[in-house]
Parts: C-alpha cells; sequence; structure tokens
C-alpha cells in the first residue's frame, strides 16, 4: 500500500537574497512515495501542477537507480538505469511515456553488450550484441511479422563471421567465413558445402534436421583431387 505523499519544499530563505540563481534551482518541490519496495522521488517545478514534474528518480530493493526525465506531464528525453554500485546498467529514451530509439545494456565494465531499437513503444526488426571488449558481435534482423529473421556474426575485426536465415524458428539458410572474408562453408536447405582456405571445395553432402551427416557425401583435397565418397545416416558413418 502507498503511503502518504511527502512534500518536501527545498527553499532555503536564509541565503536565497545572496545567491538568485540557488534560490531559482532549490524552488523545485519534492515528492515522495513507497511501494513494495520502490521508492520513487519526483521533482515539480510547481508541486500544484502535476504536469510540471521535470524528473523521476527510483531506488529499487535490489539497490538499482533509475533517472527519468519528463515534460509537458509525461516522460521524455532520456532515462538511465544504475546498479547498486553505481555502474551505468541500462539507458534509452522515451517520447510521451513510450521508448523511443536505442535501448543499450552495459556490463560490469560499463562497455555496452546489447543494443535493440524501439519505435512507438515497439521493439523493431534490429538488435545489436557486443563483445565483452565492445567490438560489434551480432545484429539480428526480424521481419515484421517476426517469422523471418536473419543473424550476422561478426569477428572481433570486423568481418562477418556468419549469417544464418530462419524462418518459422527453423534455420534454413547459413554461411561461415574465415576471418579474411574467404567464404567457409554453407548450408543451403540441408545442403553442406566447405571449402578450404584457398577456395577450393572440401566436401559437400546433405544433413538431416539435427544438422547430421545423412546420405552420400564427396571429399575433395586441397589441391582439388577427389577423395573416396563416404555414405552416412543420421551421423553415423555405414561400413
Amino acid at each position: 500500500m502507498k503511503q502518504a505523499l511527502l512534500f518536501f519544499p527545498t527553499l532555503l530563505f536564509f541565503c536565497s537574497c545572496e545567491n538568485p540563481a540557488a534560490e531559482k534551482s532549490q524552488a523545485d518541490s519534492l515528492v515522495e512515495t513507497r511501494d513494495a519496495g520502490l521508492r520513487v522521488v519526483s521533482y515539480y517545478s510547481d508541486k500544484s501542477d502535476t504536469s510540471t514534474k521535470t524528473k523521476e528518480l527510483r531506488y529499487h530493493k535490489s539497490g538499482d537507480k533509475e533517472e527519468i526525465l519528463f515534460s509537458n506531464g509525461k516522460m521524455n528525453g532520456e532515462w538511465k538505469k544504475w546498479t547498486a554500485q553505481g555502474k551505468l546498467k541500462e539507458s534509452g529514451n522515451y517520447k510521451d511515456n513510450v521508448e523511443q530509439g536505442p535501448v543499450k545494456f552495459y556490463n560490469t565494465d560499463g562497455v555496452m553488450q546489447q543494443e535493440a531499437v524501439y519505435a512507438g513503444g515497439k521493439k523493431t526488426g534490429l538488435t545489436r550484441s557486443y563483445y565483452p571488449t565492445g567490438e560489434l558481435g551480432m545484429e539480428q534482423y526480424a521481419g515484421a511479422d517476426g517469422k523471418d529473421t536473419l543473424h550476422v556474426y561478426y569477428h572481433k575485426n570486423g568481418k562477418v563471421n556468419a549469417k544464418a536465415w530462419i524462418r518459422d524458428g527453423r534455420e534454413y539458410k547459413s554461411s561461415t567465413w574465415y576471418e579474411d572474408g574467404k567464404l567457409w562453408d554453407e548450408v543451403v536447405d540441408q545442403q553442406f558445402t566447405e571449402w578450404y582456405r584457398n577456395g577450393q571445395m572440401k566436401q559437400q553432402g546433405k544433413v538431416n534436421e539435427m544438422g547430421r551427416k545423412d546420405g552420400v557425401w564427396k571429399y575433395w583435397d586441397e589441391d582439388g583431387k577427389a577423395r573416396k565418397d563416404t555414405a552416412w545416416v543420421a551421423g553415423e558413418k555405414k561400413l
């Protein structure tokens, strides 16, 4: 149950005549509420008019702290969340009470680990994840209906490491690249192909829905010479 509102006028009369600027900044009023372990401190330029709220601080039972900016009676502008140790944890923006733009998540060292973009309060199709050292690690693109997604993974040097195309929760195509940008392997509709670094084909064959070799596979040496074919059944080599 919410407790009664407590008002804290911050005007310091004994110094107001000496510092008009300080008097103006300290004329804001604070309103504090507590509910189920959450302490909220709201800042107003006029406590009798709720539309004059300028900022809200939220203190969570876990020790986390949030700061949200307000204008025209609504959440507008940047919001931030810190851990109990004072490390930045999350950040984003509001426009008229809905999330707008990138929402960022940080690790305990303050390095951004994930970024999701919002529009009109809804998550759009782009999400980015980062290595602990800050380099871009993955981008995820989702279609409007959420059924088709593309995952793009990166090496630390910025080159594409892998791509995976997913439809209705099933990966139907994927590609992987060496760090120098040369194609390593590819799976298209369960047809797997792998290449050596020199571009020569290494092996090719079908995989089942579990990604295990199935059927007759062909193999080549690095110089292009064909090797003996091998038959597989659900990942087990046939004798």
